[in-house]
């Protein structure tokens, strides 16, 4: 028996406007200093499979630093949950025609290992029925025909055998994938950096946090532009353009060598 729920939310337009302007990193920060299981990421072996090209649209004017990127848009949409184990991609299916649209898919399988999850046709009817992105656990097959979909499709790698269609698991009922638990309706922000998921709970505060973030690393890079390492020779003469975890430590090592030293701290 396969359980199967309505989807869940609606993404204020203006949460959308805030979070394409920011990156996963700082949402993933955010996530961290709220104590969400590394950051609101999924395990470093889900990768995106196109190699992150659909992210990309013309840059802004360059500049020295800037010449060889590429300005992006993130990824943003709700999140449809799907619970595929023992290597059944049957809800997989159904969340594709009835739970897609306007969403973005994530499978969690238990680990399953032993075949592939989806193929060129299954992720081209998510593509059409306006599925924003698809995120397995697992693999993928026709590697060939998803490369040419401009469908963000996040997977384990590929093989070629084929899922079973056993009346299992669930849609839009609770997952865990690497410890972090994912319901309906939380929010999926994907960019070339990876896959965060924000609790929908925590949306309106992790957009401020990490906005927030955005604000303060941009201080910290012009800083570093302006500094003039030239001048600096020791640990301690970088202190202005340090992360502040780094530069508390520094700051007690130099202390610590003080007192050994006999001589005042700086």
């Amino acid at each position: 028996m396969i359980t199967i729920y309505d989807n869940a939310h609606t993404l204020p337009a203006q949460w959308r406007t805030r979070l394409h302007a920011l990156s996963t990193t700082t949402i993933s920060d955010a996530l961290a200093s709220q104590d969400i299981l590394y950051g609101g990421t999924l395990p470093g072996g889900l990768k995106e499979i196109h190699e992150h090209r659909f992210f990309a649209k013309p840059c802004l004017p360059e500049s020295p630093l800037t010449a060889s990127t590429k300005e992006t848009l993130p990824v943003v949409g709700l999140i449809t949950t799907v619970y595929a184990p023992q290597g059944t991609s049957l809800p997989l299916h159904l969340a594709m025609y009835t739970h897609a649209t306007h969403r973005f898919i994530i499978v969690a399988t238990d680990g399953w290992i032993n075949s592939s999850y989806i193929g060129d046709i299954q992720a081209t009817t998510a593509k059409r029925n306006g599925c924003l992105g698809l995120c397995i656990d697992g693999y993928i097959r026709d590697s060939r025909g998803l490369n040419d979909l401009s469908l963000p499709i996040y997977a384990r790698g590929a093989r070629p055998n084929a899922p079973t269609k056993q009346e299992v698991g669930g849609i839009n009922v609770p997952i865990s994938i690497g410890g972090l638990t994912i319901h309906n309706g939380d929010i999926a922000v994907a960019d070339e950096d990876g896959l965060v998921v924000i609790p929908y709970r925590l949306a309106e505060k992790t957009i401020h946090l990490a906005e927030q973030k955005e604000e303060a690393d941009r201080k910290r890079l012009s800083a570093v532009m302006d500094f003039d390492f030239s001048a600096a020779n020791e640990a301690g003469d970088y202190l202005p353009i340090m992360n502040a975890a780094v530069r508390e430590y520094v700051k007690k090592e130099l202390q610590v060598r003080c007192i050994r030293e006999k001589i005042s701290p700086m």
